[in-house]
């Protein structure tokens, strides 16, 4: 491909993501076991497809997850269940054509070693947001991600293992990049699950940060869910569910979205100047309890955007125009492509229903977590108790181990 590239007249084309069909077809002409192969397309025909679509549209990753499937005679519902099994099924079975096929690792490293090291790896370019690159660049990684692991690790080869062995990476171009992106998310969280506590709870500060755009707290959740949600969960849910209590009960829904939501005023662009009282509006998460809210829904599977139906959004506009006209005739700027925040206050028509189920369970999730805690904590202590009072319970008098005083006898 480098040779391609430095040609002067060519075009570059890209493979189309696969469809539906388009899988069925890819699965049908595979020289796999036939009963597997129906079972399989069974499963695509079903949700299969619509769950991992982005999987089932590469290639490559259709036949991992036909592998997978030959192997655990499921796709696991759970995210990290599955990518453990893809992962260890590419060691047994990689080649689709080859019957009880198991490759040998050219870095001359354990399978274990190799997933604690590919896992720090998977750290190191994700803390650094690389998502692709270079040669030289990946074997930088790969040796630190050695030393962090306290494994010998030969760079070059483990390298090759990363591409041709495992094919977690791919060459595009110049540079290389994952399979798929979430191999890379699904690693940092083992990385972090198998750390240090105190160390765990640093990084976890970290990839919070990135929590509304990528599924890596999502994963460490499903690893440890004591970690994440004692260290991480448990703070953020208290503070948006007391401000939520703040909230009069009477204005319990448009308080709520007055906390959680504010509005983006864009002024009309000169093809719509003539009716300038009129804005472009679109609703945003309101600072970071705003964006908190949205990652703890998103981590348990809730929409906090099902409360904007639409007549709370038209509520949401007729606010917005009358305080956005009020900003602008206040700051005497031009009407032409300004931007306004604007927080959302006293909305009259909102519709509470869906409100009032979101909040129900955000208390629901609050009540489960510390009640899990509490249970664990007096367990523990219970164990605690009891094994310290078999230790005393074991340890001897020491009158009895006293020798005993009277004559010496020679």
């Amino acid at each position: 491909i480098d040779i391609v590239y430095s040609w002067q007249h060519f075009e570059c084309h890209h493979v189309c993501p696969l469809s539906k069909d388009g899988a069925i077809e890819l699965v049908t002409k595979l020289t796999f076991d036939n009963t597997v192969k129906k079972k399989f397309i069974n499963e695509i025909k079903g949700n299969l497809y619509d769950k991992h679509r982005t999987f089932m549209s590469i290639p490559l990753l259709v036949t991992m997850m036909l592998i997978t499937f030959s192997e655990t005679a499921e796709i696991d519902a759970s995210l990290t269940r599955f990518y453990a099994d893809a992962f260890n099924a590419l060691f047994v079975r990689h080649d689709a054509k080859k019957e009880a096929f198991r490759r040998q690792l050219l870095s001359g490293i354990s399978r274990d070693q190799f997933t604690q090291v590919f896992a720090a790896f998977c750290m190191l370019t994700y803390s650094d947001a690389k998502y692709q690159f270079s040669e030289a660049d990946a074997l930088t990684a790969i040796r630190k991600a050695g030393e962090i692991q306290d494994i010998a690790v030969d760079a070059n080869r483990l390298f090759q293992d990363f591409c041709v062995t495992a094919c977690m990476l791919l060459k595009d171009g110049r540079y290389f990049t994952f399979s798929h992106r979430s191999f890379q998310e699904y690693f940092t969280a083992v990385f972090i699950d198998k750390c240090r506590p105190d160390i765990a709870v640093d990084m976890l500060r970290s990839i919070s940060q990135r929590a509304d755009r990528d599924s890596v707290l999502r994963l460490l959740l499903e690893l440890n869910p004591n970690l994440v949600e004692k260290n991480w969960v448990l703070p953020r849910i208290k503070r948006i569910n007391q401000a939520i209590k703040s909230t009069p009960t009477e204005n319990v829904a448009p308080g709520f979205l007055s906390l959680f939501f504010e509005i983006i005023l864009d002024s009309p662009t000169a093809e719509s100047a003539e009716k300038p009282s009129e804005f472009l509006v679109s609703v945003s998460l309101r600072g970071q309890i705003g964006i908190n809210l949205f990652i703890i829904s998103r981590l348990y599977g809730l929409d906090v955007f099902s409360v904007l139906n639409e007549e709370n959004f038209n509520e949401f506009v007729r606010i917005a125009n009358e305080q956005g006209n009020k900003k602008r005739a206040h700051s005497g700027a031009s009407p032409f492509m300004m931007r306004y925040r604007v927080r959302i206050e006293n909305p009259k028509n909102i519709k509470p229903g869906k409100i009032i189920q979101l909040i129900a369970k955000l208390r629901d999730i609050q009540d489960r977590i510390e009640t899990s805690h509490e249970r664990k904590r007096l367990k523990l202590d219970s164990i605690l108790r009891k094994t310290n009072t078999k230790r005393k319970n074991r340890t001897p008098a020491i009158s009895k181990l006293s020798p005993k005083k009277g004559p010496v006898h020679r």
